[in-house]
């Protein structure tokens, strides 16, 4: 089964993912370096489902190219 931040990664043509940091707490990485890495966002000291989809809603409002997204009622989707 392919989840939500798995069909947005895709959409990126990049190959983001998802680290635990030692501390805890995730950050969404790109070749090797952190992107997203923020120790007091709330979101990210939870569980990996609710960071999976932090970092979904980041990667589709600022690197998913306009081509592939649709803003409908101010909720962006992939196409």
């Amino acid at each position: 089964m392919t989840t939500n931040f798995e069909r947005i990664v895709s959409a990126t043509g990049k190959g983001y993912y998802i680290e635990r940091s030692i501390s805890g707490y995730y950050r969404l990485m790109l070749d090797g370096e952190p992107v997203f890495d923020d120790s007091a966002a709330e979101e990210l000291n939870e569980d990996r489902e609710t960071a999976e989809a932090f970092f979904a809603n980041y990667l589709l409002e600022y690197v998913v190219p306009e081509d592939k997204k649709t803003v409908k009622n101010g909720i962006i989707t992939l196409l």
